[in-house]
C-alpha cells in the first residue's frame, strides 16, 4: 500500500495541476511574509509617532534617558528598538514635505527605498538609521542634510554654506 502511495505522488509531481498548486502555495506564503514585514515596520513607525507626539515625551524626554528607557521597559520594547522607532518616525518626517501620520509617511517612504518588497525592519535599522544608541533628537544640520540629499542638492559648497548658517543660528 505504501508503495502505491509513493508511486501516486511520483505520478502527480511534475503535472501542470501539481505545479500550479505548488506555485500558488508559495505565493500565499510569500505574500503573507511580505505583509508581516510591512506591518512590523509600520508598527514601529506608529510607535515612534505615538511617543514623539505625546506631551509626556515632550516634557520629560529631553536629556532624560531614564524616562524613555522606563517607557520602553513598560511597553515591552527593547531599548534599542525603542530608540530606532523614534528615529525611524523622525526619518519619515524629515523625508516628507508636509505633516503626515506614520502610515502615510511609511507608504511614501517605502516607495523611495531601493529594497522594494525585500525591505525589513532589520534592513531599515542597518541601512537608514543610526546604531540605536545615539540621541533621538536630530540636530538642525542633520535634518537639513537629509533634506538636501532628498532633493538632490549634492554640491558640497552649497551644503556646507547652508549648514554653517543653520549651525550658527542654533548656537
Amino acid at each position: 500500500m505504501a508503495k502505491d502511495m509513493v508511486d501516486l505522488v511520483a505520478d502527480v509531481r511534475g503535472t501542470e495541476e501539481y505545479d500550479y498548486l505548488v506555485d500558488h502555495c508559495k505565493a500565499i506564503i510569500g505574500q503573507r511574509v511580505k505583509n508581516s514585514r510591512e506591518e512590523l515596520i509600520l508598527g514601529y513607525a506608529e510607535l515612534g509617532e505615538e511617543i514623539t507626539k505625546n506631551p509626556l515625551y515632550k516634557k520629560f524626554s529631553k536629556d532624560n534617558q531614564a524616562f524613555l528607557e522606563g517607557l520602553f521597559t513598560d511597553i515591552g520594547v527593547g531599548k534599542r528598538n525603542g530608540y530606532y522607532a523614534i528615529e525611524f518616525y523622525r526619518y519619515i518626517e524629515a523625508n516628507s514635505t508636509k505633516q503626515i501620520d506614520a502610515k502615510e509617511g511609511w507608504e511614501k517612504t517605502a516607495g523611495d527605498l531601493e529594497e522594494g518588497e525585500n525591505i525589513s525592519w532589520s534592513k531599515i535599522k542597518t541601512l537608514y538609521l543610526s546604531d540605536g544608541k545615539e540621541s533621538v533628537e536630530p540636530t538642525m544640520s542633520e535634518i537639513a542634510e537629509r533634506i538636501f540629499l532628498k532633493y538632490g542638492l549634492t554640491d558640497s559648497k552649497i551644503i556646507h554654506t547652508a549648514l554653517g548658517k543653520l549651525i550658527a543660528r542654533d548656537e
